[in-house]
């Protein structure tokens, strides 16, 4: 009988299009991880068929993090504003809903990262990329399993111990 209700249960997610995530503390689709994204860390994703760092070739599905600094009158300071460009195919979203929203995830970590220290830090000699992967592992949703699934270490996205150091130290603000 457990059996039957775990089918059903899952039947039911695969149906109604719910992402199921690692902690299985809630399901989401990808539609509402990007409102969500959006809403709560003001980081807009825009779907682009040619994103700053390249374009996509065949059924694939990239992410880019850009950044900006515009005035802010009532700050009187410099205001970063990042944005989430992803290029590739809703249907990639769809199919693999853990990839994108650990590459969502990860490109989140650059911005989150970047909160911390607007003027840059300085990684330590270790790889950007996979400080910025500890990073978002350490202070966003991302799972340390969905981060060994999808970004590997022939990516440079993947992290090490030395690289959570660094994260932490970023998160302190201890940017250089």
């Amino acid at each position: 009988m457990r059996r039957l209700i775990t089918l059903l249960t899952a039947l039911f997610v695969l149906a109604s299009g719910a992402i199921i995530t690692s902690t299985a503390a809630h399901a989401e689709t990808y539609p509402q991880l990007e409102r969500r994204i959006e809403r709560n860390y003001g980081v807009p994703v825009n779907w682009v068929t040619r994103t700053p760092c390249g374009t996509t070739r065949g059924d694939g599905f990239w992410a880019c993090y850009t950044r900006h600094y515009v005035w802010s009158k009532t700050k009187r300071d410099w205001v970063l504003k990042g944005e989430i460009n992803v290029a590739g195919s809703r249907a990639t979203a769809n199919r693999y809903p853990t990839m994108a929203r650990t590459v969502l995830y990860h490109e989140l970590g650059h911005h989150k990262s970047y909160r911390k220290c607007p003027n840059g830090f300085s990684t330590r000699g270790r790889n950007k990329e996979a400080v910025t992967t500890a990073y978002a592992v350490l202070y966003t949703r991302l799972t340390a399993h969905d981060a060994r699934t999808w970004l590997n270490s022939a990516s440079g996205r993947y992290y090490t111990s030395a690289d959570l150091r660094v994260a932490k130290k970023i998160h302190a603000r201890n940017c250089f």
